[in-house]
C-alpha cells in the first residue's frame, strides 16, 4: 500500500546574516535616539557579536548614553569626539573637539599642548593612552581597550561593520559603567591621525 504524503508545515526560514544586521541596526538607532536604561543597553550589548582587534583600527567618532550612572553627561560636557586606534599598542582614547562649556574650556586649556596638527580641531588627553587586547567579558571573547594610566577597560561589541557598542568597566566601582557607541570615520587605509 502506498504511503499518503502528509502535508508539510512550512517552517520559517532562518534570518539571513543581513537581516540580523539590519535588525540590530534598527534596535541600535532606537536606543541611541532615546534615553535607554541599563538593562536595555546590557541586553543589546550582550546580543551583539564580538569584534576583532584589527577591525577597530582607524578613527572613530563616539557618543554615550545616559543610563543612570555617575558618568552620565560627562563626555558631552567635555566635548568628547571619539577614539583613534593606530595599532593594537597605540590608541588615543580621549579625543576632544573645541569645547562648548566652561568645564570643556578648562579641559581644553589643560591639554592644548596635545593638539593633533594633522587633524585640526582635535586634541588628545594624556590620560587617554591605551592599548587593545582580546579579553573575555560576559561570556564572549572580544576586543577590549586597556587604559595605560587609568583602572578602566572599554569592552567592545560589533553592531555592524561601521558601528560598535562599548561598555566602560571601571575597576572597583559598580555604579561607574558607561555605555557608549563608536562610528567609523576613517579606516587604516585612509588618511587619519598618523
Amino acid at each position: 500500500m502506498a504511503e499518503i504524503p502528509t502535508p508539510r508545515t512550512p517552517t520559517p526560514e532562518a534570518p539571513t546574516p543581513r537581516t540580523v544586521i539590519e535588525e540590530r541596526q534598527s534596535v541600535f538607532e532606537g536606543l541611541r535616539d532615546h534615553k535607554a536604561g541599563r538593562e536595555a543597553l546590557l541586553a543589546f550589548y550582550d546580543g551583539c557579536k564580538p569584534v576583532a582587534v584589527d577591525a577597530l583600527l582607524g578613527l572613530w567618532r563616539g557618543g554615550a548614553w545616559a543610563s543612570g550612572t555617575r558618568f552620565d553627561g560627562a563626555l558631552e560636557r567635555l566635548n568628547w569626539y571619539g577614539k583613534v586606534f593606530r595599532s593594537p599598542d597605540d590608541v588615543q582614547a580621549l579625543l576632544f573637539q573645541r569645547p562648548a562649556t566652561i568645564l570643556g574650556w578648562i579641559n581644553y586649556a589643560l591639554i592644548w599642548p596635545f593638539r593633533l596638527p594633522e587633524h585640526p580641531g582635535l586634541v588628545r588627553h594624556p590620560l587617554g593612552r591605551a592599548r587593545l587586547r582580546t579579553l573575555q567579558f560576559r561570556g564572549k571573547v572580544s576586543a577590549s581597550m586597556v587604559y595605560d594610566y587609568l583602572p578602566i577597560i572599554d569592552r567592545f561589541r560589533r553592531v555592524d561593520e561601521a558601528t560598535l557598542i562599548g561598555l566602560m568597566d571601571l575597576r572597583g566601582r559598580r555604579d561607574s559603567e558607561l555605555f557608549f557607541w563608536l562610528e567609523r570615520v576613517a579606516s587604516p587605509g585612509e588618511a587619519y591621525l598618523s
